[in-house]
């Protein structure tokens, strides 16, 4: 099995209220399948690199989600 580098990717979706939902791995994720057991199964999702979410949480709550 190729290793799986849970601690530098995250993985978004939207949520119902149009806001971002960002899960972060842990040690337990072996794949992203493993990781997206836990995303709604209607949900589009995305696996990010973890440099690419804002530093900055003053506007956590206007960041928006757009399909690839």
């Amino acid at each position: 099995m190729d290793e799986f580098d849970y601690k530098n990717i995250r993985v978004i979706y939207p949520t119902d209220n149009g806001g971002v939902a960002i899960c972060i791995p842990t040690h337990e994720c072996v794949s992203i399948a493993k990781l997206t057991e836990h995303i709604p199964a209607e949900k589009s999702y995305q696996v990010i690199d973890r440099l690419d979410i804002p530093t900055d949480a003053t506007y956590r709550n206007a960041w928006t989600y757009e399909e690839n």
